[in-house]
């Protein structure tokens, strides 16, 4: 029989030896497409928080040479110990239903099943950038508590209470949370099975917001909630910018995507930050990531129409029919 931590079929680790029992553990759970995202990621932590004794964990399927190699050189140009942790795609379409869900949405749940043997991680999504010291968090003890988590959006939280699949909650003592940052209690997380009672609520109900809604429904009454600086989604929901830690770049096409800048979604202060931090990485001297697939070329194309570059918009359009035609 399968189980969630045996889809990892391979491990490739850069870096040194190290006490792993002494580090912050941070982890990410991603395609290629974020591994840009989750390299920017790193060094805004990295370059925030000096001096600490991290290990990165990084699960992802279908890895490339490409990606391959920046992390090695990542790993090599801050001396980082990066363990990533390839998916094998075949035996975890025995354990979920992957054309239900987006498969990196499962990841997470693998973490604290091959990370057994330590008290806490940390998961970060690959779109949040840190902006400032961070120790509150690396430091913070969870007691009885499952997970840490900041609660959403004002927006967010009146609209997932209206949601049937939630009607469990008690909204006089549950703040509905993003899971875009958890701090994981390992030990107690494993003891209520949290990672199978997720997958299994994922195969057999509909959520609108898939793992995050399961997850606050399983670790409802066990949340310590943190301040909302340390996985900030709205900017108008902080006093002060200045005192945000952890910026959460959760509207699509992300910073490093070439469609990003004609975005109705740009936000110059988002992109400022996103680059500060891109620029510390192997990717510095990279051009924007380009659309590959034939979605993503029909849609920069007609985004490139309606801020008025009709030529480039005809490439791309052309772009788009061919990868369409080869699809």
């Amino acid at each position: 029989m399968y189980t969630l931590e045996k889809t990892i079929t391979n491990t490739i680790t850069f870096g040194f030896p190290h006490d792993f029992n002494k580090s912050i553990h941070i982890c990410y759970g991603i395609d290629n497409n974020f591994v840009r995202g989750s390299i920017t990621s790193i060094a805004s932590i990295i370059k925030n928080n000096p001096n600490k004794n991290f290990t990165f964990h990084v699960i992802i399927s279908n890895l490339n040479n490409y990606s391959k190699n920046m992390f090695k050189l990542l790993s090599e140009q801050y001396s980082l110990n990066i363990y990533i942790y390839e998916i094998n795609l075949e035996i975890i379409s025995k354990i979920v239903k992957l054309g239900r869900f987006q498969i990196s949405l499962y990841y997470r749940f693998i973490f604290p099943l091959i990370l057994k043997n330590i008290n806490k991680c940390i998961y970060i999504d690959a779109d949040i950038i840190c902006l400032n010291n961070a120790d509150y968090l690396f430091n913070l003890e969870l007691n009885n508590n499952i997970i840490a988590a900041i609660p959403d959006t004002i927006k967010t939280n009146a609209e997932r209470f209206l949601d049937k699949q939630l009607s469990s909650l008690n909204p006089n003592t549950h703040k509905y949370f993003n899971a875009g940052l958890l701090v994981i209690n390992i030990p107690l997380w494993n003891k209520f099975m949290i990672s199978e009672k997720a997958i299994h609520m994922l195969n057999t109900q509909d959520f609108t917001c898939k793992d995050q809604d399961v997850l606050n429904i399983l670790c409802t009454n066990n949340i310590k909630y943190l301040p909302k600086e340390y996985n900030c989604i709205d900017t108008n929901e902080i006093s002060n910018i200045k005192n945000i830690v952890l910026l959460h770049l959760t509207i699509s096409p992300k910073p490093w995507f070439l469609a990003y800048k004609i975005s109705p979604y740009f936000d110059k202060f988002k992109y400022n930050t996103y680059m500060l931090y891109e620029k510390l990485t192997p990717y510095k001297l990279i051009p924007p990531q380009e659309p590959k697939t034939y979605k993503e070329l029909e849609h920069y194309s007609k985004m490139l129409r309606k801020s008025g570059y009709y030529l480039t918009a005809i490439k791309y359009y052309l772009k788009y029919l061919i990868a369409k035609i080869k699809k």
